[in-house]
């Protein structure tokens, strides 16, 4: 069973080791599965960079009129696009 494939989300570790709540990563788009486990440290870390790069990729909006932290600033709001199609595909 060497073919990786797209799963049902990230193991909570996973989520916590990229510096992510779960709740919140649950509101950005991240699917959490709180009953995987990890088998092997390659797949943890491999994954881990996953969830940052996608981190640093996006943009967040703000709800109101106050800009909060990690949130897009308005110049940053102009030069966002929308994204279609598979974002991260699995390697």
């Amino acid at each position: 069973h060497t073919k990786v494939r797209a799963g049902r989300g990230f193991a909570l570790r996973e989520i916590r080791a990229a510096g992510l709540n779960p709740a919140f990563a649950r509101t950005i788009g991240v699917a959490v599965d709180p009953r995987r486990r990890n088998k092997s440290v390659e797949s943890l870390q491999v994954n881990v960079q996953r969830l940052k790069e996608y981190r640093a990729r996006l943009i967040l909006f703000p709800k109101g009129k106050k800009v909060l932290k990690g949130e897009a600033n308005e110049e940053e709001r102009k030069l966002a696009t929308q994204l279609r199609g598979p974002l991260m595909p699995v390697p």
